[in-house]
């Protein structure tokens, strides 16, 4: 009984001790760290959450971009860095839930981090280039893929991430082949689309919309299972002709492992009031995202279900065996 009596007098001093820390955090300056160079995607939401979080904490919160490996660089720094709640990373849903299924990162997601919210998300969308592809739906394109198999060229982002993968994820639930071609960013790919030197892509819709709008490129489906506030007359790609089918990029916030709770807990909370701002909310909307900024608990949820699925995409395709020559 005293043995008992003890351990519940421990656990409840170290739950005054986290509560304690939580409400004086941060009491000195916050470092994200995010996975790509300066202007990405992900470079551009760390910075308008760390700007927002140093108003609310009354310090500063510095981002720090750690380029390479995929988000290896940039995981492994969070991974070893001290558990106090003064580095958090901020990185793209491939990061986290593809890489480590390719290749040994140098750290373990599920043990060397601890999810603290899932940001934002947002669907990619098909585009095909018109002067290229002659189809107008989703069904027809998939007729003509499956009596040209290989024909038709798609760009994504670098091998590996999320819009390689809803390229992937659309051959297999489709039975098309496509030849895939990658490139360091969507925007490279986009340039080469427009130029009729690759037929189409799987691309986030804010960057697409001026040649979607202008009759250059022609949407043929979004990747989510709603359709896109921004391009409501786009039905979705399961809707259209590939049931089931569903993949979005997302945002997610992790800690190093071993973070107290309290902390971790204090952190997302904090993090989706500033995103529930009316202000970032509406910048967040006008980048294409939907604002999320969800609990640790659901985050760790989601992510495990997340690298699940891919996980299943990448063994199911063989993508291990192609990352080597990559």
């Amino acid at each position: 009984m005293s043995f008992l009596l003890n351990c519940l007098v421990v656990l409840l001093a170290l739950a005054v001790h986290g509560t304690a820390i939580a409400q004086t955090y941060p009491s000195q300056p916050v470092n994200i760290i995010t996975p790509v160079g300066a202007g990405g995607g992900t470079d551009i939401m760390s910075r308008l959450l760390a700007g927002k979080l140093s108003e609310r904490w009354g310090q500063p919160v510095i981002v720090q971009n750690k380029i390479g490996g995929r988000g290896a660089i940039a995981g492994q720094a969070t991974a070893r860095s001290k558990p106090d709640g003064y580095t958090i990373m901020i990185a793209a849903a491939g990061n986290i839930t593809i890489s480590p299924y390719l290749g040994d990162v140098g750290f373990d997601p599920d043990k060397d981090l601890t999810a603290v919210s899932v940001l934002t998300s947002a669907p990619y969308v098909l585009l095909i280039n018109p002067k290229v592809v002659s189809a107008g739906t989703i069904r027809e394109f998939i007729d003509l893929a499956r009596r040209n198999p290989g024909k038709f060229t798609w760009g994504s982002s670098t091998f590996s991430s999320a819009d390689h993968l809803a390229g992937e994820l659309f051959q297999m639930m489709s039975n098309t082949q496509l030849l895939h071609v990658p490139y360091k960013t969507g925007a490279n790919a986009l340039v080469d689309i427009v130029a009729e030197r690759v037929s189409l892509g799987f691309l986030t819709i804010p960057t697409t919309l001026p040649y979607i709008k202008s009759g250059q490129l022609k949407a043929l489906g979004v990747s989510d299972r709603n359709r896109s506030n921004l391009l409501p007359d786009v039905p979705t790609i399961a809707d259209a002709g590939v049931p089931g089918y569903e993949i979005l990029t997302w945002y997610g916030a992790w800690a190093p492992g071993g973070t107290p709770r309290t902390i971790v807990e204090k952190i997302s909370a904090d993090m989706r009031t500033a995103i529930m701002q009316d202000e970032t909310r509406q910048k967040i909307i006008g980048m294409g995202f939907d604002p999320i900024a969800s609990a640790p608990a659901e985050a760790t949820r989601f992510i495990k279900d997340e690298a699940t699925r891919f996980a299943k995409v990448i063994s199911v395709t063989g993508l291990r065996e192609k990352d080597k020559g990559n």
